[in-house]
């Protein structure tokens, strides 16, 4: 896959996903076709997020409560230092 750069399932794969996904699960089982700025969606795009968010909350999910940077504070122990912000 990496030796040919095949569109089909390289890039997929390894490339950036884009910040918001959407995908007919009946009509596209495999996710290839992103509807999530498709306007027919709009609706349900909101009920998920809505149910995404009480979800969150409802669990004490520290993004969502103001503590997210705890995730960015961990050890890091590979070979190269990360780039600093």
């Amino acid at each position: 896959m990496v030796e040919h750069r095949d569109k089909q399932w390289f890039e997929p794969a390894c490339e950036k996903r884009p910040a918001e996904e959407l995908y007919d699960l009946q009509k596209d089982p495999d996710q290839r076709h992103n509807i999530a700025a498709d306007p027919a969606h709009v609706h349900t795009k909101k009920d998920l997020e809505s149910s995404l968010m009480a979800e969150l909350k409802a669990t004490g999910d520290p993004r969502i409560l103001g503590g997210g940077d705890a995730f960015d504070s961990d050890p890091y122990y590979g070979s190269r230092q990360p780039k600093t912000r």
